[in-house]
């Protein structure tokens, strides 16, 4: 029963700071998707209905809602930023096991915020792929580069194809 006392201690302090972490983000999209709505709408380019931040602010609004709670939650069951000592944070930081979701978030954060829009879909693809599968060890080199060039020339076919999506540089 201790351990399963601990392992719940632990998530609740996690809690804490995911929480923390979705609710500072939610704020910020909820921000951009309204100044979004609010420049296409002052431009005569939509109504409140058919807005384009319409949908993305909606999504943000219940993320924060949904963070909040579980942030309520957490500091309710007892938990508190106490355990980030220099100790805990230098063990924690030693564990090459925590470095991975830190690097995963990294990839994703890079492949949509720096990538998709600034070079060709299917590079930006390419390189998230195989940044992703050459981290994990999938498989031999080769066969990564060769399941990745598939999959997005498989998405960009996909895409052209059935949602009549134009990518700035289409293989089909």
């Amino acid at each position: 029963m201790e351990e399963q006392d601990k392992k719940v201690k632990t998530i609740r302090r996690s809690d804490l700071i995911v929480s923390t972490i979705m609710i500072i983000g939610g704020l910020w999209f909820a921000y951009d998707s309204f100044l979004m709505s609010y420049k296409t709408i002052k431009a005569g380019h939509a109504t409140v209905a058919t807005s384009p931040g319409l949908f993305p602010f909606i999504i943000s609004v219940l993320i924060i809602l949904t963070s909040l709670s579980v942030l309520v939650h957490a500091i309710r069951s007892g938990a508190s930023l106490s355990f980030l000592t220099p100790r805990y944070i230098k063990n924690w930081v030693s564990n090459s096991e925590n470095w991975t979701p830190l690097i995963v978030m990294g990839y994703f954060v890079t492949y949509v915020f720096i990538l998709i829009g600034n070079i060709p879909f299917i590079f930006a693809t390419l390189a998230f792929g195989i940044a992703m599968m050459a981290t994990f060890r999938a498989t031999k080199l080769i066969w990564i580069i060769i399941i990745n060039v598939l999959y997005a020339t498989f998405v960009i076919y996909c895409f052209s194809n059935f949602a009549y999506t134009k990518f700035p540089m289409s293989l089909f």
